[in-house]
């Protein structure tokens, strides 16, 4: 779905792996194709375990069993393989505490009346696999799904299971943890009512509507295309790396960070509002605790709420969240920055011809013939001014941009001075208010008796000011 980082163990038992090898990887994909690539197998000391160094003084035996309900993890099914199967998975927490002992299976029975249900990570029985995660959120299981946890302290572990049944929601069921031990010896323990796992793996989103900056376009690209972007507003709490997010419209249309797979991209930025994608698109982003961003989309016709937000941790964790309808305030909102005090507003009543001739039905900078209309705008704001676009009431228009889009030529002058380079785009400083005149060829709009036109400004960083004549 998105992009995820795994760890390979392999078995060396029979000490057949050199030290030193190379090792190709091949992984299958669900349309038949492959992916291959050569890596160093790197020789471990241990098994894939937690060990804490630091030995209780308790007895020993298993601590903790707490039942947390719903998960953001999907690694367990019906079967003995680790995988997704589409349903989020149920959490317990376990907490064990040993001088110096090795885990060799559990099991969990949840038993309400007559109804009972078995997870294991026995890989001879019947049972659905039990996936066991330590707290880096490694999968300890072996690749038959059994396991060999080498404990020397407490060390506590997420236990993973697919509750088919929804036995463990019933208000009347019993959970019983057991383990055995390399040794022989048996503990069992009676789990605690389901605790709330929210606080740890949550996530909380809100639909802003079309917020004040231009990040993204109608492709791959982090560039502005002159139309501010879609905004959603989202708080995780997670600790992790995140490695990919999506944004499903009710419609189906998908936008997310992965490049390369025809989706329009999602742009992120920090309450700070700096960007976090890099050059491709695609993220990777440390996160510890609650963290909030600001997601931005491109939406060339119109919301489609509600969007539902999905975030991919390089574990394979997932975390997903649906919008509510759109924000009254939409539009108010500066992804996470101090608002700064910029804006346009049209002085001139309606468009008026002037005596110039420096701009044509195309996108030259050149005169045509025929006498050009001008606009008067106010501009108010620290920063460079990097683009703009203005629309009548149709959609069609003028811009400063070089694309063949449609639009002909916006010429920006103050004064006298064209500010607009050979190729017609400007960058234009702006201390605190500047009084700028614009020049566009009517396109039979401009000397219409009633009109609209819409301008639209883009500054450094994105933010993008919006300001409407009617006459």
């Amino acid at each position: 779905l998105l992009a995820a980082n795994y760890k390979l163990y392999i078995s060396n038992t029979d000490k057949e792996i050199p030290k030193e090898t190379s090792c190709t990887v091949t992984v299958k994909l669900v349309d038949g194709s492959s992916v291959t690539a050569k890596t160093d197998a790197v020789p471990l000391l241990t098994a894939v375990t937690v060990i804490d160094s630091t030995v209780s003084d308790k007895a020993d035996g298993i601590t903790t069993v707490a039942s947390m309900g719903a998960s953001g993890y999907d690694l367990a099914g019906s079967g003995k393989s680790i995988g997704a199967d589409g349903s989020k998975d149920n959490a317990l927490r376990a907490l064990f505490s040993f001088k110096d002992a090795t885990i060799t299976g559990i099991k969990l029975q949840a038993t309400e009346g007559s109804a009972k249900s078995t997870w294991d990570t026995l890989k001879s029985s019947g049972s659905p696999l039990l996936v066991v995660l330590d707290k880096n959120e490694n999968i300890v299981n072996k690749a038959d799904g059994s396991v060999s946890i080498a404990i020397k302290g407490e060390a506590e572990y997420t236990l993973l299971l697919q509750d088919s049944s929804e036995i463990l929601a019933k208000s009347g069921s019993t959970v019983k943890l057991t383990i055995s031990l390399a040794d022989g010896r048996v503990f069992e323990k009676q789990a605690e009512k389901q605790k709330s796992a929210a606080a740890s793996n949550t996530m909380t989103v809100d639909f802003k509507g079309r917020g004040r900056y231009d990040f993204t376009g109608e492709n791959e690209k982090l560039e502005s295309n002159l139309n501010a972007d879609m905004q959603i507003e989202t708080k995780i709490n997670v600790s992790g790396t995140i490695s990919g997010i999506r944004i499903k419209a009710s419609n189906g249309k998908i936008w997310d960070t992965i490049p390369g797979n025809s989706n329009w991209l999602v742009a992120v930025t920090n309450e700070k509002g700096d960007r976090l994608n890099k050059a491709d698109g695609s993220v990777s982003i440390a996160v510890n605790g609650t963290t909030a961003f600001s997601l931005w989309f491109e939406e060339s016709q119109g919301a489609e709420t509600p969007y539902t937000v999905t975030f991919v941790l390089s574990n394979g964790q997932i975390i997903e969240a649906a919008t509510t309808k759109q924000s009254d305030k939409a539009g108010d909102r500066t992804g996470g920055r101090v608002a700064e005090k910029r804006g346009v507003k049209f002085i001139s009543q309606k468009p008026a011809q002037a005596n110039t001739d420096i701009v044509g039905k195309n996108k030259k900078l050149a005169a045509d013939g025929n006498k050009d209309y001008s606009l008067n705008i106010q501009v108010t704001g620290k920063g460079h001014i990097t683009a703009m676009t203005m629309k009548d009431s149709a959609g069609a228009g003028w811009d400063t941009l070089t694309a063949n889009n449609g639009r002909w030529r916006l010429a920006v002058r103050d004064g006298a001075k064209t500010l607009n380079t050979s190729d017609g785009t400007i960058k234009i400083n702006v201390g605190e208010t500047k009084d700028l005149t614009l020049l566009a060829q009517n396109n039979g709009k401009l000397s219409a008796a009633k009109g609209k036109l819409i301008l639209e400004i883009t500054w450094d960083g994105g933010e993008v000011t919006q300001s409407t004549l009617v006459w």
